[in-house]
């Protein structure tokens, strides 16, 4: 169907900006050190953000959501209709905010010394990844609606 191109190629390019997020980098803290953590490092490791805080835990969650509102698009997108449409938009909504979340984080312990450090600013690869949640949104959005049954001709309407 031809409505689903544009949600297929927003989902290509949700995957793809994600791909670019990956070696960039993503935080800056102290005197503008941006270099050590890349985005595949936060990948790999923010999960520890549970010994750092809820916050950082709960950012780094938008990493399995985000894979899941692309399932569920791509889904949509073969011609899962409704049924996939709604549960992708707020999986892919609820990237985005977690993603964003991390905005709010001032400080994160990076080290196993448990010291924490202040965040400075924002690389590139944040903003790759706060696109790619966002492109998902923009994409499980773009679903057809669907769903819809029909009904054979001459066959009676359900009672």
């Amino acid at each position: 169907m031809a409505t689903k191109r544009p949600a297929r190629a927003l989902l290509a390019a949700s995957v793809l900006a994600y791909a670019i997020c990956l070696p960039q980098d993503s935080f800056c803290t102290g005197a503008q050190q941006c270099s050590d953590w890349p985005g595949w490092s936060l990948l790999l490791f923010g999960w520890m953000g549970i010994f750092s805080g809820l916050a950082a835990f709960a950012a780094w969650l938008a990493n399995p959501v985000l894979l899941i509102a692309w399932l569920l698009t791509l889904m949509g997108s073969i011609g899962g209709g409704l049924w996939f449409k709604t549960p992708a938009v707020l999986a892919a909504a609820a990237s985005l905010g977690l993603a964003l979340s991390f905005r709010s984080i001032t400080t994160l312990v990076l080290n196993e010394g448990g010291s924490a450090s202040a965040i400075t600013g924002y690389g590139a690869g944040y903003w790759w990844w706060v696109g790619s949640a966002a492109l998902a949104l923009v994409s499980a959005i773009w679903l057809p609606q669907g769903g819809r049954i029909r009904r054979a001709e001459g066959a009676a309407p359900p009672t």
